[in-house]
This record gives C-alpha cells, structure tokens and sequence, in this order.
C-alpha cells in the first residue's frame, strides 16, 4: 500500500483523488461509495464472477466495468450472461488495445444481496452454476476466507 501512497505524489497524479482500502465486498457496501463510479477497472483481482459481483455495487448506471483478460482471443464463455444480467450488467465485448479486455456496462440496479459477504464471491464458479443456485446461496452462505483488496481511486 506504501507504493500506492507514493504513486498519489507523482507528477500527472489525480490531485483530488482520494486512496481507498478495504476488502471490496465491504467498501461497495459503504453508502459513499455505492453506484458512484464511471469507471472501474481490474487487473488480476480475480476470475470474471468475482470480479463482476465486487464491481458491479460501485458503478453508476451506464458505469463501465473494464477488465484485463487473457491474451488469447479464442477463449470463449469466461463470462457468464446469465449471472452478469443478474448483477445488472451487460457484456459489451472483448477488445483489443495491446492487451485484451472485456467491457461491461451497468444497465440495471445491482440486487441489495450483492456482493455478497466477505470471500463468498470466490467460493462458486458462475460458469458452472444455475442462477437459482446463485440466488440461494446469496440469501445462505456466511462462509469467509482472506483474499484480495480493492484500492479505490476515487476523484470529487
């Protein structure tokens, strides 16, 4: 966290951005925070549905969830409509700059269940699962494990 510290002291640096910490299915849950975001992007935070599900609180409608991908483009089904259209987001699609990455646009309100609790967005595979599934286990689980932190750049 030092390094992000140091990074708002460069020259070009946002000279109103404020660094946040905090596991992202608590800081998405902070009224402050909730559909704030024109933009949120991901790099190596995790796989697709961890990644939509903590994203998806912090957009605003119309928001843009942009996320770095795997390099290779015929990969196919790593996002899960079903369960993006759930979380009130859109695929977009893949898109080359460089880098591969997919867009995703917030069209709907997130349900009030998600993100669900700390680490429960790791414990299940979209990809393999039904939404009602998903549904149940939003309304059950209580399960935790230490994982990944959102750092927030935030700009008023």
């Amino acid at each position: 966290m030092n390094f992000l510290h140091q990074v708002m002291d460069w020259p070009g640096a946002p000279l109103r951005a404020e660094l946040i910490t905090g596991r992202a299915e608590e800081v998405a849950r902070e009224p402050e925070m909730e559909a704030t975001f024109d933009l949120v992007t991901a790099r190596s935070f995790g796989p697709p549905s961890v990644t939509a599900e903590c994203a998806a609180r912090f957009l605003r409608m119309g928001g843009a969830l942009i996320v770095s991908e795997p390099p290779d483009d015929s990969e196919t089904g790593r996002w899960n409509i079903e369960v993006l259209e759930m979380l009130g987001l859109e695929a977009r699609g893949r898109v080359r700059h460089g880098a591969a990455f997919q867009v995703l646009v917030k069209t709907r309100a997130t349900p009030k269940e998600f993100p669900r609790a700390i680490g429960i967005p790791g414990k299940i595979r979209y990809s393999n699962v039904s939404r009602e599934t998903l549904e149940r286990v939003a309304e059950t689980s209580t399960m935790a494990f230490i994982g990944n932190h959102v750092v927030t750049f935030r700009q008023d």
